[in-house]
């Protein structure tokens, strides 16, 4: 099932079928209250695939995008382990892939791909069981992420 939300957000995302969203309309973050809304499923096999767009305050994170997307990164590790870490550009805006080795309440493992452009961050991800993290499920749902125009 295709995701794209409209509006403003600027993407779509191909879930394994249909997800159920929450969000905030204003959540407190380094650069002061900011839009969140996360997409997830959870499949048959444990695997739980994610989106999560931020729209942070006009003029503020797009000022240092990699400082964005080091948070995410030490979010993620701050009970894990990297297991790879791969920054690039995606569509000429900074992005990384990431595999960690989760180790909190339930050991997993986290794929993710996230994508800063402007003051927008995109989180496309996943949390499946270990032995999973490569399955050509997960990579198919990140591989489909694509930015629109805004």
């Amino acid at each position: 099932m295709t995701f794209q939300p409209g509006g403003m957000t600027g993407f779509r995302v191909d879930f394994p079928g249909t997800p159920a969203i929450s969000g905030s309309n204003a959540a407190g973050t380094r650069y002061g209250m900011s839009a969140t809304v996360t997409a997830k499923l959870t499949t048959g096999d444990g695997v739980t695939f994610h989106i999560t767009y931020t729209a942070y305050p006009a003029g503020t994170a797009s000022r240092e995008p990699q400082k964005v997307l080091d948070t995410m990164q030490l979010g993620r590790t701050a009970v894990g382990n990297a297991q790879s870490l791969r920054r690039f550009s995606f569509d000429g805006h900074p992005a990384q892939r990431t595999v960690v080795d989760w180790h909190g309440p339930q050991p997993l493992m986290i794929v993710a791909l996230d994508v800063t452009r402007g003051d927008w961050l995109y989180s496309v991800y996943c949390f499946a069981p270990r032995g999973q993290e490569n399955s050509p499920a997960i990579a198919r749902f990140l591989d489909s992420f694509a930015l629109l125009p805004q």
